[in-house]
């Protein structure tokens, strides 16, 4: 992870920084989406993270740890993601898609 802080900081940060997706440009995305989140990760990412599952009236899926998780302990992420791809997970979807009564999941 370190060895890419250049690509981090130069690229993927200031990218990141920008992007301000409007309410009606998440309410326009035709695919399902999952958001992870960390349970000790800062209080700004669950900030961001809380905002988005609201827009997209999703439930993030938690995995213990810190911010970059995925470094520091990758078989939680290979968890997670076996959640979410598993054969017939319910996958959070967008608010206009969303049928009556959907059930969304951690």
């Amino acid at each position: 992870m370190l060895g890419n802080a250049d690509t981090i900081l130069s690229i993927e940060s200031p990218s990141l920084v920008k992007w301000r997706p409007t309410i009606e440009e998440l309410a326009n995305i035709a695919v399902p989406v999952d958001l992870i989140v960390a349970d000790d990760t800062l209080p700004v990412y669950k900030q961001v993270s809380g905002w988005l599952a609201a827009q997209l009236r999703v439930e993030p899926v938690r995995v213990p740890g810190r911010h970059g998780f995925y470094y520091y302990r990758p078989q939680d992420l290979a968890d997670a993601l076996r959640r979410i791809l598993a054969p017939g997970a319910s996958h959070g979807v967008c608010r206009w898609a969303d049928p009556p009564g959907m059930k969304v999941r951690f």
